[in-house]
């Protein structure tokens, strides 16, 4: 298990949109309190996006971190790209407005990982890891984080060449032979 393809990404734009209702996800349709979409270059010759979401925990107020909640996320982009730490959100629950021009053409560090889903074309589907971290960052950390997420049951559709077959794999039944006899055990 490898974790994955870190890349050094500029940010090219982002979207922030507020109590996002998501329909396309199937059966489940979860309504997300901060969703970010970000479109960034890493070398290709097209911007490519991903997107960052989580639901804040008002519970709190917006001068404890845990205000973040699951948006802690769309925090860590923040604070990657900015390069500062401890950011707050408004007295609303919102973000800066100032922190979304603040990123663009800054570069951050982000991960993707193959998934199990297969395409027509018989690859593996790849998504993007929504935890970013600072372009100077040690190589290889957020790979470590992928692997970690996998193991501990945040991460379940990660496609490791070594133990997991894809979704769409079909096993062919092997031919028995003497070795393959079944045993009967009585206890």
């Amino acid at each position: 298990m490898n974790g994955g393809y870190e890349s050094i990404a500029t940010i090219k734009s982002v979207k922030l949109e507020y109590e996002k209702y998501c329909e396309t996800w199937g059966n489940w349709k979860p309504t997300w309190d901060l969703f970010l979409t970000v479109t960034y270059n890493n070398g290709q010759t097209f911007n490519p996006e991903f997107e960052i979401y989580g639901m804040l925990n008002r519970n709190f107020p917006v001068t404890d971190s845990k205000s973040w909640g699951q948006g802690f996320k769309v925090k860590t982009l923040f604070e990657s790209a900015l390069g500062r730490k401890n950011l707050l959100l408004n007295d609303d629950y919102s973000i800066p407005d100032s922190w979304l021009d603040e990123v663009v053409n800054k570069e951050v560090l982000i991960c993707s990982y193959p998934t199990t889903r297969i395409s027509d074309k018989g690859k593996n589907f790849w998504n993007h890891y929504q935890i970013t971290a600072p372009a100077n960052a040690k190589s290889g950390v957020l790979k470590q984080k992928v692997i970690n997420d996998v193991n501990n049951g945040y991460i379940k559709d990660y496609f490791d060449d070594k133990t997991t077959k894809p979704e769409n794999e079909i096993s062919e039944p092997k031919e028995k032979d003497s070795s393959d006899e079944e045993f009967d055990f009585e206890i």
